[in-house]
């Protein structure tokens, strides 16, 4: 049987999803489309503005990463870290939020007493 999730654990689970649900809801949608000059641009799909064009050598990469990490399957993310409820499955959500680096490491936080 796998350990339980502490109570330190679980608060601090905690605290990453509701800041994960913060940069999420923080965000637009958006979409990848051809701009004018043909290039690739993110655009605001609900005002139908440039947020930004991806340039360099890198662009290619950052489109692809722009179709397929968007705000819908971010909201699923969201709805998948809610439901985890088996300590393994907790623990690897954890890893995960603790890898986009939303709040400070637990030793590098300011005491709250």
């Amino acid at each position: 049987m796998a350990n339980r999730m502490t109570p330190q654990e679980r608060e601090r689970y905690e605290a990453l999803v509701t800041e994960f649900r913060r940069l999420v809801n923080g965000i637009p949608r958006w979409d990848v489309r051809e701009g004018p000059d043909g290039q690739p641009q993110i655009v605001d799909s609900l005002f139908e503005t440039e947020i930004f064009r991806p340039c360099g050598p890198w662009a290619p990469n950052l489109v692809r990463y722009f179709e397929h990490v968007r705000h819908d399957p971010l909201l699923k993310l969201l709805a998948l870290l809610d439901a985890a409820s088996g300590p393994d499955t907790r623990r690897s959500a954890l890893d995960f939020l603790e890898s986009l680096r939303l709040l400070p490491p637990p030793s590098l936080r300011p005491n709250r007493g």
